[in-house]
């Protein structure tokens, strides 16, 4: 485009990030919106298009970080008495201390906060899929039965990750670390298109390809919070009104939408705790030696070892698993029997 500024590529409309483009400054600047915060900040046309590939925010935010705010499944408790200092440069940082859904606290950089680039403590979110609910967050603005972790008989008590019953189509996300095994994957596609289900596969790069797997689509390089995703789901959508003939039209933006999302993960991760599945055994929880963790707060089926205090008011420790998974309760019943015992011989 030309005007009484020079040449220029139109950038008008277009989206990097969070950022808006809304008006050419000249000098190749333009003023942008964040959708996020609502700032306005000027950004070369080099940096617009290079934030793209970067799969970069675009934005600092402007709002200040304060203690309660809730970013993902951290919550903001205190800052950290130590600042961050930029190796080259010398600049600080703050950081903030933050506690995860899970308990745990860790120091968290204030621009990884605001970027939504930290939302958990890191071993949460590796646990449940973001990439897999920012999938169950769109589509399910379009199907109203879509399932997760959806086992049916055919497939021997393996799960696919998301199903849309109406379209019998079925999607996993593989993440690289876990899908190294070709064969596994091959057979899930072959037994579920023999029984009718069609499989599409979102891949990261690092995974292994074959035609055996088609159809599926490369992600971009996989980021923790899952803002990489918002290419693959575009293009699950264009794959789902061309194979069954539909006119979906659902605006993806996973960065934008990335607090919404993780307030799914919240939400899922709860539903599934001790005190949502097990409310009696989550009346022997010992509030006082577990704090801050709660039986809101651990999932059922954890490893993580906790304290507990049964009926008869004994105390002692047992992994949270082996009491939701059906198993005796070895330790209290011994401190019974060694009561009972002494009791007998006074």
């Amino acid at each position: 485009m030309k005007n009484n500024m020079g040449t220029y590529t139109d950038l008008t409309g277009k989206q990097s990030g969070v950022l808006i483009a809304k008006k050419y400054l000249g000098n190749s600047q333009w003023d942008c919106e964040c959708m996020v915060c609502g700032n306005h900040i000027t950004i070369s046309s080099y940096w617009f298009n290079k934030n793209i590939k970067l799969n970069r925010d675009g934005c600092k935010h402007v709002k200040a970080v304060q203690i309660g705010d809730i970013y993902g499944l951290l919550t903001v408790i205190e800052q950290d008495r130590e600042d961050y200092i930029k190796p080259k440069s010398g600049k600080h940082e703050r950081r903030w201390i933050c506690q995860c859904i899970c308990g745990r606290k860790k120091s968290i950089l204030e621009s990884n906060l605001k970027s939504l680039k930290s939302t958990s403590c890191g071993l949460c979110n590796n646990r449940i899929s973001i990439p897999e609910k920012s999938i169950l967050f769109y589509l399910s603005k379009a199907f109203f039965d879509v399932q997760e972790n959806y086992r049916p008989d055919f497939l021997e008590g393996k799960e696919i990750d998301i199903y849309i019953p109406e379209i019998k189509l079925g999607i996993e996300y593989d993440g690289e670390r876990w899908h190294k095994e070709l064969e596994k994957d091959i057979w899930k596609n072959e037994i579920c298109n023999n029984n009718g289900l069609t499989l599409l596969r979102i891949r990261e790069p690092k995974c292994i390809m074959a035609k055996e797997l088609s159809p599926y689509i490369i992600t971009p390089k996989p980021l923790t919070n899952g803002t990489h995703m918002t290419e693959p789901i575009m293009k699950l959508i264009e794959y789902i009104n061309t194979k069954f003939q539909m006119t979906l039209t659902i605006d993806v933006n996973c960065l934008r939408d990335n607090a919404e999302i993780c307030k799914t993960v919240l939400s899922s991760a709860q539903s599934k705790s001790l005190a949502d599945l097990f409310p009696s055994i989550a009346k022997e929880w010992d509030y006082e030696r577990n704090a801050p963790l709660t039986p809101e707060l651990v999932a059922a089926h954890s490893g993580k070892k906790a304290y507990w205090i049964c009926e008869k008011g004994h105390r002692y420790s047992s992994v949270i698993a082996s009491r939701t998974g059906g198993g005796v309760d070895v330790l209290c019943a011994a401190i019974q029997v060694l009561v009972c015992t002494k009791v007998e011989h006074i």
